[in-house]
């Protein structure tokens, strides 16, 4: 209710260069990973920074040639709400992940279907299960039934390609499921574990 006097020169020389600083790590950060929750983390604290500089500076101009002070607070205060409304839609895709929830490029039934379409050998795909273990790195567990005469390496590994290729998915752990309760291996068959 009663503001302090601010030196608006100093305040403005200080926001100036906090300013570049802000711009240049920002430009730093935007080269790497976006998708990372990480990266957009840090990207996030310092643009609240850098709309801090530009609050200060505008608030500094105010105050030169007004005189009126709570512009420094009432700045203050918009930025922080900028800021806010960002960290809520990093916390939610933070607590997805700590949820193991399906990352956002991934459709179960779209993955089912994209898979029967593209690899050979493959009559059916089952529980399938994706989540992540960290921002950008998806992981999946499905089972797989093979069409009668398919070769059960090559389609786990087109499978896989495709998990890869497809959906960015670089680890997958696949259970091959014999319909007729036998092997199509011939050194399963052969009992060799």
């Amino acid at each position: 209710m009663t503001p302090h006097d601010v030196l608006a020169g100093p305040m403005f020389i200080v926001a100036v260069f906090g300013l570049f600083i802000n711009i240049a790590v920002f430009f730093v950060l935007s080269r790497g990973d976006k998708e990372h929750v990480n990266i957009r983390g840090a990207m996030l604290h310092v643009l609240g920074d850098l709309l801090g500089s530009v609050a200060a500076i505008a608030a500094a101009i105010v105050i030169w040639l007004t005189g009126w002070m709570p512009i420094d607070p009432i700045l203050s205060v918009f930025v922080c709400l900028l800021v806010l409304r960002s960290a809520r839609k990093l916390f939610r895709g933070s607590l997805h992940i700590l949820m193991e929830g399906t990352p956002g490029n991934v459709a179960i039934e779209d993955l089912e279907k994209g898979l029967l379409a593209a690899v050979p050998g493959l009559k059916a795909a089952r529980h399938i299960h994706v989540w992540s273990i960290t921002s950008g790195k998806p992981v999946a567990t499905l089972e797989i039934v093979l069409a009668p005469g398919a070769d059960a390496a090559t389609t786990t590994s087109a499978t896989k390609q495709v998990l890869l290729k497809d959906y960015g998915i670089t680890h997958s752990t696949i259970e091959i499921v014999w319909e007729d309760g036998k092997p199509g291996c011939a050194l399963a068959a052969d009992g060799v574990p």
